[in-house]
């Protein structure tokens, strides 16, 4: 299937820049976006924790590198897993039915009574919500950065301190604990490990609560 989101035959993503090398546009992409999640961190963007505004976060993230920025994929996407699932990739959403799953998954985070949560509560029951968040992967790019950086604002708002910089600090961790803790096959089974998960952002949490 050809990708309409690529530069014919190259694989590399469609850009506001016109870069057709793979480790430039990676390059780029890193620092841009870093500085609006620096931006994010310091200035809260305002909204209701619902689909728009999921979106928007990712509208404002890469809004420098990608014209499709904040707006749900139109396609169906396989990201091969080689360092957790030897090749495998998640079952992601359907593009269809993106919309539907994502605001369910948004529904469970946001109706929770967190504050009635322990800490250790807590950190499996965010874990379990950000990685169904994940899963939907409601973007063509950029899915770990602007779920990481959503939930990790909605905590704040509800008065739970986490300190999402160890997300950043140990982003291939944090990637492939979200690929271990959606790991369920139609052949495989359920070969899931949020063990993986639910340990950073436990320790996210008790860091945030050390730091008030």
């Amino acid at each position: 299937m050809v990708d309409p989101y690529c530069y014919p035959n190259t694989g590399v993503l469609i850009n506001k820049y016109q870069i057709k090398d793979r480790a430039e546009l990676e390059k780029v992409e890193a620092n841009l976006t870093a500085a609006r999640i620096r931006q994010l961190l310091t200035n809260p963007l305002p909204g209701n924790y619902d689909f728009s505004h999921f979106c928007a976060f990712h509208q404002f993230i890469f809004q420098d590198i990608f014209k499709w920025a904040g707006q749900p994929r139109t396609i169906n996407i396989f990201k091969p897993e080689y360092q957790v699932l030897a090749g495998r990739s998640i079952i992601y959403a359907d593009y269809r039915y993106i919309i539907t799953r994502a605001r369910l998954a948004l529904s469970e985070l946001t109706q929770t009574v967190w504050s009635e949560l322990s800490l250790e509560n807590q950190a499996a029951a965010l874990s379990r919500r950000l990685a169904a968040l994940w899963k939907v992967h409601c973007f063509r790019e950029g899915n770990t950065r602007t779920v990481a950086i959503f939930c990790s604002q909605y905590v704040r708002s509800v008065g739970i301190s986490l300190d999402s910089s160890l997300f950043e600090n140990h982003s291939q961790f944090f990637r492939n604990a979200l690929v271990a803790a959606n790991a369920i096959f139609d052949d495989l089974g359920d070969r899931r490990q949020p063990e993986h998960l639910n340990r950073i952002i436990f320790d996210a949490l008790k860091l945030g609560q050390g730091s008030n």
